[in-house]
């Protein structure tokens, strides 16, 4: 048994599922009333707002900057972009398969650092590479490996209520549109690579409230989906028997 257990707590996805299922174990009994699975909406909402850097809308404001100041050509940025999507098409395969050994929790933890990562290379990039490389750290862990976590979720918190549950979420793309309009404005003031810096402490604000409250579905805390309350009494018989 002390071998088990000491193989679990070597696991360092394992012992943070203890610690955040103490904190939901704390909110579940001073919310009672509260369908916990809201605040894990509330939580992927957050994740969604984080991968606003990773949109193509976004990476697509980079393009007259590196022509400026690194005297790209549009050629080479439209392969660079080529590239993110050929990649981006691939890595969500890698993150359905996190997902369904690992949990949607664990997933999001696993693509947060190397997304964050990506836009800080981007933030000091000097050359096509570290563009490139950039780029697809932000593609593919952002939107393909957060937001699609996210999004597996909600699912499984949400049954009857899912279509409500993800018109909800779904508000986060005004917000991606917002964050978005204003790195247009901050780059014009501060420089792209300062306001890619800011971009990357919002993300990661938005990543660490999301992962407060997130949890891999509701049966991991007792309850079952969309709230709903647990079936009381013996089964009604088959009338169906012979």
């Amino acid at each position: 048994m002390r071998s088990s257990k000491s193989g679990d707590l070597r696991n360092p996805l394992k012992i943070l599922n203890v610690k955040c299922l103490r904190i939901h174990e704390k909110v579940v009994k001073r919310c009672p009333t509260i369908f916990f699975g809201y605040f894990v909406l509330c939580s992927c909402f957050c994740f969604l707002t984080s991968t606003t850097f990773g949109q193509s809308y976004f990476l697509g404001l980079y393009t007259e900057r590196f022509v400026e100041d690194l005297g790209m050509s549009r050629g080479l940025i439209s392969a660079i972009f080529a590239i993110v999507y050929i990649c981006s098409a691939l890595s969500l395969q890698l993150t359905g398969f996190l997902i369904d050994k690992y949990g949607t929790r664990a997933a999001i933890c696993a693509a947060s650092i190397p997304y964050l990562c990506g836009i800080i290379i981007t933030a000091n990039a000097t050359n096509p590479a570290t563009i490139a490389t950039g780029f697809v750290c932000m593609r593919i862990f952002g939107p393909d490996g957060i937001e699609f976590s996210a999004l597996v979720m909600i699912n499984h918190w949400f049954r009857r209520l899912r279509g409500r549950a993800i018109a909800v979420v779904s508000l986060a793309s005004g917000v991606q549109v917002l964050l978005s309009g204003a790195f247009d404005t901050l780059t014009e003031q501060t420089g792209w690579r300062l306001s890619t810096l800011v971009a990357g402490l919002v993300a990661m604000t938005a990543i660490a409230l999301g992962l407060t409250m997130a949890r891999d579905d509701p049966e991991s805390l007792g309850l079952l989906p969309d709230g709903d309350a647990a079936p009381s009494g013996p089964p009604c018989p088959d009338d169906d028997g012979p």
